[in-house]
Formats: C-alpha cells, structure tokens, sequence
C-alpha cells in the first residue's frame, strides 16, 4: 500500500479495531473507545483512517503533526510519541491538556473518532524511517521481527525524483517526486534472511535498504495495546 500525502491505495488491510462513525455526541465517542474484544479481530476501516490522517496532517492549519510528527513519532514541536494512541486518550487530552483546548473548536466527534482510528492503526505498526541521499539511503539497514508490519518512509532529498522497486518484498515499481516524502506499509515476512529494496536510479550504485527479517530484533510492541493489558 503506497501512500503519497493524503492519497492512500487501499491494498493490503492489516489487524487492529475498526470503529464506526458516529455523531451523537461526545458521550457516544467515549463510549466508543471500550468497544474492544469481538471488534478487535475485524480489519481496519481504510475509509475512516485516511480521514483521521487528513485532519492530523491539516487541522487548525497545522495538524496534530505540527507538534506530535508527521507520523506521530513524537519528533517535533512539544507533542509527545503518539503512534498507537486511542480514542479515549485523544479525548482526554482534548478536553485537559491545555495546549490542545484550540482544538475543541476544530472537531467534531467523528472527526475525534476518526483520529482515534488512525493513531491506533499507526500504533499497529513498526515505523522505519530512510532518508535517500546523494545516492545512499540512511540508514540502509534495519532489523525487523517476523511478520511485523512495517510503516515505511523514504525521503527522497533529490531535486530528481527516484525510482525503487523490489521483487523479493513483493514491491512494484513506484517513483518518489524530488524533494517529497512517501510512505508504504509493507508486512515483513515470516522468513528469516535478507530483504532489499533497490534504486536503480540513485548514484551509488548497488547500494539498497535492507530489511534483515530475524528473530533476534526486537519485537514491535504497540504501547497503548501494552499499557490496556497492564491495567
């Protein structure tokens, strides 16, 4: 699944629970947020993630990603880690962290379920980030657990845009515009041994990124699922 800015592909569909949307109120968004047990073998609702991410990535004219990263990473501004964050802890905050108060007038209760949708999707899996420059990638190497979903983001720095492919990761052709950044979603195999992705295009070549699938890495943990089965 290859998503450029707000354009998403809906491809491969990978485990976390799906919530409806509803619009009766903040009580009703609550509510949501116990919705556990049988909801959470179904498959995500690409419909209401892409949504969440279009009003992280513009709400208020600066996105939740203004201060929690592009891909909730936590990375910038002041916003904590926010990747597997849930409904009832973003209505939380938006109703008790001071610096979110703005926001309560910029959502609606879908718009928070939404959001609780996509965050929690984003906690499902592990985020590798890779910057390509001046022909390299960096880092061009990264451990993955068996079977882990991968959320991958490739910065392209070029002013050129950049091709990259890969027959043994089950990945198409598809070019990266200079100076943009892309993300995909690639589930890791449960076949231990090398994986590479490949840019012909780039100035050093024969270089790549490669996935190294072993159980020795460390596994990828969603933290709010962590945190629920502590409590």
């Amino acid at each position: 699944m290859l998503l450029r800015g707000s354009r998403w592909n809906e491809g491969k569909k990978f485990p976390m629970i799906t919530v409806a949307v509803m619009a009766a109120g903040i009580h009703a968004v609550l509510l949501l947020s116990t919705m556990s047990g049988a909801l959470a073998a179904e498959q995500p609702d690409m419909g209401l993630i892409k949504k969440g991410r279009h009003i992280s990535d513009t709400v208020a004219g600066v996105g939740c990603k203004g201060c929690h990263g592009a891909y909730g990473e936590g990375d910038v501004g002041t916003g904590p880690y926010n990747r597997g964050v849930n409904l009832s802890k973003i209505s939380a905050a938006i109703s008790g962290v001071k610096q979110m108060e703005f926001l309560k007038k910029e959502l609606k209760p879908d718009d928070i379920v939404a959001l609780g949708a996509y965050y929690s999707w984003l906690g499902t899996m592990q985020l590798v980030k890779t910057i390509v420059k001046r022909g390299r990638f960096m880092p061009d190497k990264v451990e993955v657990y068996p079977g882990t979903a991968v959320q991958l983001v490739i910065n392209n720095t070029s002013t050129a845009a950049l091709s990259f492919s890969s027959d043994d990761m089950g990945l198409k052709t598809f070019t990266v515009p200079g100076r943009e950044v892309v993300d995909m979603v690639w589930n890791a195999p449960e076949t231990e041994r090398p994986y590479s992705l490949q840019c012909p295009e780039c100035i050093v070549k024969d270089k790549s990124l490669t996935f190294v699938v072993t159980r020795n890495a460390r596994r990828h943990v969603n933290p709010m699922a962590t945190a629920r089965a502590r409590n």
